[in-house]
């Protein structure tokens, strides 16, 4: 089944745009492991009654910086070689990684948010998301693959998915042993998947 859907979507989209979509989700997916933006929706939607206004703003949000990032990707993608793309994408990698071991990372200060009109938390929103690990992934696998714009479709869809197990359960599984270690597991794919990229930047 899933080869069947991947074969629709590459006679919709193609290839290169397929495989853009894939990285990226696989990474950001990755990335989100520690539930960070899942706990921060979370407490977001239960502390305000629009909660249907709520997801949207922050998928706006991210899609704006998303938006931004994949013009970036674009240009650089056309400026510059693959060796550096190569590094660019290893330092992306490497530093989600470092985001989930740094466990001493302060979460959003909610207070200010629960009470904010749209448009004010719009903007809050995007200060709390503004050069996150998603935006330099976006960014990078991107500029990369060259195919930009198809970045933010995996960005968001592996978003998402990363947020739903807190989402659908509760911040309090973040505390469990079993996330812990599936967060020290994304944290070593990802560095893994840095290091290729890594050797192949400096031709090793």
């Amino acid at each position: 089944m899933a080869g069947v859907n991947r074969g629709a979507l590459c006679q919709l989209t193609g290839p290169a745009d397929v495989d853009a979509i894939m990285a990226v989700l696989a990474a950001t997916l990755l990335a989100n492991a520690d539930g960070r933006y899942g706990s921060l929706l979370a407490a977001l939607v239960d502390q305000r009654p629009n909660r249907r206004l709520i997801v949207l703003i922050f998928f706006a949000t991210f899609g704006a910086h998303a938006a931004l990032s994949a013009t970036g990707a674009y240009v650089a993608s056309q400026m510059l070689g693959l060796g550096v793309l190569n590094l660019f994408a290893a330092m992306a990698l490497a530093s989600a990684a470092g985001a989930l071991l740094w466990r001493r990372r302060s979460n959003a200060d909610t207070s200010k948010m629960t009470s904010a009109p749209p448009v004010q938390l719009f903007a809050r929103l995007a200060l709390f998301q503004f050069g996150d690990r998603n935006q330099f992934i976006i960014f990078a696998l991107g500029a990369l693959s060259g195919s930009a714009l198809w970045g933010i479709i995996g960005g968001g869809v592996g978003l998402l998915v990363a947020m739903l197990p807190v989402l659908a359960m509760g911040s309090d599984q973040l505390e469990l042993r079993i996330a812990k270690w599936l967060r020290w597991f994304a944290a070593a794919v990802l560095l893994l998947w840095a290091a290729s990229y890594a050797r192949t930047a400096f031709g090793v």
